[in-house]
């Protein structure tokens, strides 16, 4: 069992929310690396991260916000959000929660 342990904030760590989704992301994959401890699990997160950074899921989350939103702003949404993507992640989690009640499930087959 791999266990992810909290990584703590560093005295230096900039104090300022990155504004461009690139530094963010890298962020993102800085802070995983640290948490994570091996570098089999660290690969993994890794390439889903590259993944979901490559390809956003804009289509799904425009369906669950029942607008257009287009794959940069949920490239923003997921790696570098702001202050009024707060309640865009409520709405998102409430979305994937009711998923789990209405998507067949494989052990139903």
């Amino acid at each position: 069992m791999v266990t992810i342990s909290e990584v703590p904030q560093q005295q230096d760590a900039p104090t300022k929310r990155p504004t461009d989704p690139a530094v963010a992301y890298q962020m993102v994959l800085d802070a995983v690396l640290k948490s994570t401890g091996d570098d089999e699990t660290f690969a993994q997160l890794k390439m889903s991260l590259e993944a979901m950074h490559k390809s956003p899921p804009f289509k799904s989350v425009s369906a669950q916000l029942n607008r257009d939103v287009d794959a940069e702003a949920v490239r923003r949404m997921l790696f570098c959000p702001t202050p009024e993507d707060m309640g865009t992640y409520a709405r998102l989690l409430v979305g994937a929660s009711c998923l789990l009640y209405t998507s067949p499930s494989p052990r139903d087959s």
